[in-house]
């Protein structure tokens, strides 16, 4: 049986520090685009946690492409003039990041786009290469925050699509760059309508008219699946 410390050493391909942050964060992204996940003993300093140690539990995800899932929702929506902006809406296990990897590789291989990819989640970046298929024009920030990532897209990159999974609060600057031409494409955790509009930052956004369209996805039993488009 592996100790804690080759656990983690494994994970990391034998060299922990080049993937500090993302160990730190419990997670290592594998060769493959397949993700471990850690649970253990926090490691403190000032308050924040600097690292895991003494590993108990590894949790492996593994990636999958359904490469199509999202065809019918961007041939649709991707005709439209007045699609300022797309949310991909489900609850836990509805496939949300499975859905918004397949619709970055559509915008991508139709039109320059940008994917925030701050988990390692979509493109899955392994030794700086894609596992995934995220198209051929997109350009990856991987492992920037969401906020670094947008502005540095939008600044440098001239995107027409920029693509992030799970915001949370960055209404804020979504709101603002929407302004510059550039279509979001965003994932978010919630299961209807009456949710999003309970949501502050789904609300901000739909307020904004950075976002004027939402799929839902029908949840676990169906996953990747749209159970309505609304807005």
């Amino acid at each position: 049986m592996l100790s804690s410390q080759c656990k983690g050493e494994y994970c990391c391909n034998f060299s922990i520090h080049s993937c500090q942050r993302e160990f730190s964060e419990g997670w290592i992204t594998l060769k493959g685009g397949h993700r471990a996940g850690f649970s253990g003993t926090a490691y403190l300093r000032d308050g924040r946690l600097e690292t895991i140690k003494d590993i108990s539990y590894l949790n492996i995800r593994i990636s999958r492409e359904h490469k199509g899932i999202s065809d019918f929702l961007f041939g649709i929506v991707n005709k439209r003039t007045n699609i300022n902006g797309l949310l991909i809406a489900g609850p836990p296990l509805s496939g949300k990041t499975t859905f918004l990897r397949d619709y970055c590789r559509n915008c991508g291989n139709s039109a320059k786009t940008a994917l925030i990819d701050e988990r390692g989640e979509i493109a899955a970046v392994y030794n700086g290469v894609p596992q995934n298929d995220v198209g051929f024009n997109t350009d990856v920030l991987n492992g920037y925050t969401k906020r670094d990532g947008i502005e540095q897209a939008i600044r440098v990159l001239s995107p027409e699509f920029v693509i992030c999974d799970e915001i949370s609060e960055e209404a804020d600057i979504i709101s603002n760059f929407s302004c510059c031409g550039v279509r979001f494409v965003l994932s978010v955790h919630c299961a209807d309508l009456n949710e999003a509009y309970n949501n502050k930052t789904i609300n901000n956004l739909i307020k904004s008219k950075a976002i004027n369209s939402i799929a839902f996805l029908e949840g676990k039993k169906n996953t990747g699946k749209i159970a309505r488009e609304c807005l």
